[in-house]
């Protein structure tokens, strides 16, 4: 098993249930380079990149691996599961720690699956190139205004969500869904 393999079923772990039912879009999800269209946005690719080090903390593997295993992850480009991931961590972290048990990373990234309509795509159903399909709208940000196909959907939002940074959709994202009656 390869060090990119250990540190995928170290992610896996947040979300448990997820990976039972939609295990071949998660893997797509990994495996598919995040690209940042607005400046800003490299910021989420730093803070992807950064779950390696939290995995190379919280776990053994990487001290038992040679030096070309561990540049084998160390070249892997950030994959948008690794940003999806990485903002859930920062939200439950830094925004949602009252009230919340900060094991929500599960349900966030439900959200933002449902965000980019891939809700159905469980391993029954998996359709790759639907899937790759949605996957490059949301990263090339050609979803609708309000989110819808991106990875934060605001029903009846009044401006381009395509225009505004991920770190900020997702905080008017928190506010619609909190004003809409909790998270």
């Amino acid at each position: 098993m390869t060090i990119t393999d250990k540190y995928y079923e170290w992610l896996m772990e947040m979300m448990p249930g997820l990976c039972e039912s939609h295990s071949r879009l998660l893997r797509m999800l990994f495996d598919t380079p995040f690209t940042a269209e607005m400046t800003q946005d490299r910021n989420r690719i730093s803070d992807g990149l950064e779950l390696r080090n939290r995995f190379r903390i919280g776990t053994e593997a990487f001290r038992f691996m040679n030096p070309e295993d561990r540049i084998e992850l160390a070249d892997k480009p950030c994959g948008v599961l690794e940003v999806m991931i990485s903002m859930a961590l920062r939200c439950e972290e830094e925004y949602m720690s009252l009230g919340s048990d900060g094991d929500n990373v599960e349900r966030w990234i439900r959200w933002m699956i449902r965000s980019m309509e891939l809700e159905w795509a469980d391993d029954t159903r998996f359709e790759p190139r639907r899937a790759e399909h949605a996957i490059l709208a949301m990263i090339y940000r050609e979803y609708e205004m309000d989110g819808q196909g991106g990875l934060f959907f605001v029903p009846g939002f009044h401006g381009n969500m395509r225009e505004i940074e991920l770190w900020d959709q997702l905080m008017i994202w928190i506010e619609f869904v909190n004003s809409d009656g909790g998270i």
